[in-house]
């Protein structure tokens, strides 16, 4: 496959090969798009083509045969349609009956620019209407994977106070929302590798590699869970952009207050990252291509100590498995302990069944840092075990973490306490204080069957 690079110019996310500048947004903070290129509003290219809402434009040096038109406003009308049934806002430009256009850069006669292949979405001179710039426009899946993308930006637009939402979601969310209005086209999910091979990166991340670039549209995996599979379900995602708290995490936790969800993004993010082990999402199958390497296999009794963190949601995936001496003598119990020194931590365990579906339990750190499970039975029933440990902390920290393998006092499947009477538990574990999670587990609800602006022009290769 030829490699393709995103860059960044102003305020939109570009998709060039081969080019690189400066990122637009630095981690941890949040600003308000920028005017990238002055174009005045309204322009009228020499060719255009209408639909209601939106325009094909190019310019006397550009082609766009009338099949390609016809069928990207087909496209962006259906589109719309979806994600305004869905609850989300008009793009922007569409509430003042503007159409959004569409053009087909460096195509002459005052046409924008754009100089790599793919698109980008930004506001005219007076902000009086989203646009979009493609470097090309085809009758083909790639024109309209990337349209829907651009779309979904100008939706972004178009919302109540999109600007209070990290730069990360922008395009997290977007990217996720080309699977929202065509699940068929599955374009989207090269992107997986760029979040699954750098899981301890912090969810703002970014730098001037392709990964460090990539990171925030691999991140379409996480509203992946939050539609799938967190309480709440797609309303969680609606709530980011209707929604006006400063940041993605309180606006998450604002629609789960308000729905009487007793949980928060720390929880749900460990279940999230439950669900990643074994990619248990309605389109698993398709993401087992990207799945996450363990940092390391703890197998039998393991103590941790002073591992440095990742920051900001990165995490730290360990399978474990038990020794075959603690399984032949029906230690297939396992106790987690951990400590983190203080607040801000979240440790996740996925027993799974057969390597796809996730049970996860999760923990939350107390105020010293500190979190420990009962016993928990991770033998004959469950063919994968792992556990994923998550900083909610920006500054560096260190954790100490230990597991131990206790005797399997009840039936396979079974996690309750052993009985006091049956003797000493084993390992030092046991005098770990913290949260408990509830014994049988987390589950979410059943699955169900996002300035920057882009999606590279892609199409499949052999």
């Amino acid at each position: 496959m030829k490699t393709l690079r995103l860059v960044s110019l102003g305020s939109a996310f570009l998709l060039a090969v081969p080019a690189q500048a400066a990122a637009p947004f630095q981690c941890d903070t949040v600003r308000r798009l920028e005017e990238r290129g002055g174009i005045p509003c309204f322009l009228q290219l020499a060719n255009r083509v209408e639909s209601e809402n939106f325009s094909v434009e190019w310019g006397p040096a550009g082609t766009v045969s009338q099949a390609a038109a016809d069928g990207l406003l087909a496209e962006l009308e259906s589109s719309r349609a979806r994600f305004m049934d869905a609850g989300y806002a008009q793009p922007a430009g569409n509430p003042a009956g503007n159409r959004v256009p569409y053009y087909l850069g460096d195509s002459g006669g005052g046409a924008p620019g754009i100089n790599f292949s793919g698109g980008y979405t930004t506001v005219c001179n007076d902000f009086s209407h989203a646009y979009v710039v493609m470097s090309s426009i085809e009758d083909a899946v790639g024109t309209l994977d990337v349209a829907n993308h651009e779309l979904f930006h100008a939706v972004q637009m178009g919302s109540p106070s999109p600007y209070g939402v990290e730069g990360f979601y922008w395009e997290a969310s977007a990217t996720w929302a080309e699977e929202f209005v065509q699940p068929d086209y599955d374009i989207y999910q090269w992107f997986l590798p760029s979040y699954t091979n750098n899981t301890t990166w912090a969810l703002d991340h970014e730098d001037g590699s392709q990964d460090g670039f990539l990171h925030k549209y691999a991140l379409f995996i996480l509203p992946m869970f939050m539609g799938e599979s967190a309480p709440g379900g797609h309303d969680v995602l609606l709530g980011v952009w209707n929604g006006d708290a400063n940041g993605v995490i309180p606006r998450m936790n604002e629609v789960w207050a308000d729905g009487g969800h007793e949980t928060d993004f720390a929880e749900q993010f460990g279940a999230f990252t439950a669900h990643v082990s074994t990619m248990d999402f309605v389109d698993g199958l398709n993401y087992d291509f990207a799945r996450v390497p363990a940092r390391d296999v703890l197998t039998g009794d393991t103590e941790l100590t002073d591992v440095i963190a990742p920051r900001w949601f990165g995490s730290h995936f360990y399978r474990v498995l038990p020794t075959d001496d603690d399984v032949l003598e029906g230690r297939t119990k396992m106790r987690v302990s951990f400590d983190g020194g203080q607040l801000g931590w979240v440790v996740a365990i996925n027993r799974s069944p057969d390597d796809r579906e996730a049970i996860p339990t999760v923990l939350q750190s107390d105020g010293e840092g500190l979190a420990s499970t009962a016993v928990i039975d991770v033998g004959s029933e469950y063919a994968r075990t792992w556990i994923v440990v998550s900083s909610t902390q920006t500054e560096n920290q260190d954790y100490s973490l230990s597991i131990t393998f206790e005797d399997q006092t009840e039936a396979p499947g079974s996690d309750l306490e052993p009985p006091e009477e049956e003797g000493p538990r084993r390992g030092g574990g046991a005098s770990c204080a913290g949260v408990t999670s509830h014994p049988f587990g987390y589950r979410g609800a059943a699955s169900l069957s996002l300035l920057l602006l882009l999606l590279p022009m892609v199409r499949r290769r052999p």
